[in-house]
């Protein structure tokens, strides 16, 4: 998140819309805002989750030095289409692997967002059910 976009309200108002509106759908969703701080100062600049007034308690802030945040953004985020800009939401599987990047500004996107990560946590917990039900062998060979 750049701090220039603080006068738009972090450009999420498709999710704050979600979080007002659809607050059940979106309480189980991990997220994790980044933000840059200066190099010089450990203060931090910038509260999401007050200034924006969400009342999700699965919402975490993560910081970076200003000095790294573009640096790491173009060589983690090269690949993202250029419909996206500079902030956006990307959505990673337990692998750490990203699966998709959406605009947080357009409620489509985080709708599409949302419908993504319940698709991954059904793949998840299929593959939790079958180690678990997997029949085992117990005759000797």
């Amino acid at each position: 998140m750049q701090p220039k976009y603080i006068k738009d309200n972090y450009r999420l108002e498709g999710l704050l819309d979600y979080t007002i509106h659809k607050k059940s759908e979106t309480s189980e969703l991990p997220l994790l805002f980044l933000f840059p701080i200066a190099d010089s100062s450990n203060t931090i600049e910038y509260n999401l989750r007050d200034s924006l007034k969400i009342d999700l308690p699965n919402i975490e802030q993560g910081y970076w030095k200003k000095s790294s945040y573009d640096s790491i953004n173009i060589m983690y985020f090269k690949s993202k289409p250029s419909h996206v800009d500079y902030s956006f939401i990307v959505l990673l599987d337990k692998k750490r692997n990203i699966r998709g990047y959406y605009d947080g500004r357009y409620a489509m996107e985080i709708k599409r967002m949302l419908s993504e990560y319940q698709h991954l946590r059904l793949k998840e917990e299929k593959n939790i059910m079958i180690k678990q039900n997997e029949i085992k062998d117990s005759k000797p060979k």
